[in-house]
């Protein structure tokens, strides 16, 4: 832009009206006006319009999940010792560890079968009722189930062990009910008095008095 300059001497004003003029120095004038066009930046701001129609209606019901255990048949407890699945668990002080045929100490905390494998202090989700499906099961329908050494489900009877307890029936080759039922302690002439009599309030399984009669023989 070109600038303006007034290097005479005697007093004068000058006026600068051009509009690309960028500055004037001026030595000895009285006065020195500047009239530089201004430039005006015109902003519009975008608007929209917003129409509120009110609450919409619900849409449409999502797929079905698949449904969960029935209330009370599982429950969530941390593990005292890292834990497999599939294990028959007790409960001691508020944790679950394996249940174990072998010790007499175990068969008043039966509690169930464990869904899931935990680590120590973890929580493990225990079935104590109800149904359980594994794949790798290679049950006889319709037999039952016993706690076996280490929480290991077995249909064959300890029958050295410290008591005998029935945690459960098979429902198919993979599957079985869990139904925790009274551990027998008594001698194993005494088992084989398992039967469909009531002992103890407890209604017991005649196919299973057969199994262990035949195991034991006859009481004396």
């Amino acid at each position: 832009m070109p600038v303006i300059v007034s290097c005479s001497s005697s007093p004068r004003v000058v006026v600068v009206s051009k509009v690309s003029t960028a500055g004037v120095s001026s030595s000895g004038t009285a006065a020195t006006v500047v009239d530089r066009a201004a430039t005006v930046a015109a902003v519009q701001a975008e608007t929209r319009a917003v129409a509120v129609v009110g609450k919409g209606g619900q849409g449409p019901a999502g797929e079905v999940g698949p449904p969960g255990p029935a209330g009370g048949e599982v429950v969530v407890l941390p593990a005292a010792i890292d834990l497999g699945g599939h294990r028959v668990v007790r409960s001691s002080a508020g944790n679950v560890g394996y249940a174990d045929a072998y010790d007499a100490d175990h068969g008043d905390d039966v509690l169930g079968i464990s869904l899931g494998a935990a680590a120590v202090g973890d929580d493990v989700q225990v079935r104590v009722g109800g149904l359980i499906t594994e794949p790798s099961w290679a049950w006889t329908p319709e037999e039952p189930i016993f706690v076996g050494a280490e929480g290991i489900p077995t249909q064959t009877a300890p029958l050295d062990a410290a008591f005998l307890l029935v945690v459960g029936f098979a429902v198919t080759s993979t599957s079985m009910r869990v139904r925790i039922e009274s551990p027998i302690r008594a001698s194993m002439k005494s088992r084989a008095r398992y039967s469909a009599n009531a002992e103890g309030g407890i209604v017991l399984n005649p196919k299973l008095s057969a199994r262990l009669k035949a195991a034991v023989g006859p009481a004396e």
